[in-house]
């Protein structure tokens, strides 16, 4: 589902987690693979934060939670996998992206926007303005607060730190 946050934090928020097989009682879901070492992966908890930065580009910050297979595999495999797993992620969305910026006529997705004008050509590009509008607020905010007074150590704490005899009776 999404979370429309663009007004109160500059961006939206997509949540989401895998299907279960009692939720689509008429879909087929693949069968798990066998073998020892192979095993489906659950994600429990998938977030991912958008933020436009003008233009065509954006901030995507994604947080994901998988069931631990277990012993299946060793934690520094998992981690590892889960970096090339995000990284192919990305990389996909990167060339999707690209595919129907450069070949809408052949484009699924584009077809689905085509298909889809209200959203995609009046509520995101609203949500877009309003993530941006929110940005340059907040931008705004933080130039016009003021500067917060400058800490400085006495002499005399720093002594008591460095010293383990200083500061006893």
């Amino acid at each position: 589902f999404l979370v429309d946050v663009s007004e109160e934090h500059g961006g939206l928020l997509v949540c989401g987690r895998s299907p279960k097989q009692s939720e689509w009682a008429d879909v087929r879901f693949p069968p798990k693979p066998p073998g020892r070492y192979s095993w489906r992966t659950d994600v429990t908890a998938l977030q991912f934060f958008v933020e436009p930065c003008g233009g065509a580009g954006c901030k995507m910050t994604l947080q994901l939670g998988v069931d631990d297979p277990g012993d299946a595999c060793p934690n520094w495999l998992v981690d590892a996998l889960m970096k090339r797993v995000i990284a192919r992620l990305f990389s996909a969305l990167g060339d999707k992206a690209a595919a129907v910026a450069s070949s809408p006529a052949t484009s699924p997705h584009a077809a689905c926007m085509a298909a889809n004008p209200q959203i995609y050509n009046e509520w995101l590009p609203t949500k877009i303005a309003a993530c941006e509008a929110s940005r340059r607020a907040s931008a705004r905010l933080v130039a016009a607060a003021p500067a917060a007074p400058e800490r400085r150590w006495t002499s005399s704490l720093l002594r008591c730190f460095a010293s383990p005899a200083a500061g006893k009776a």
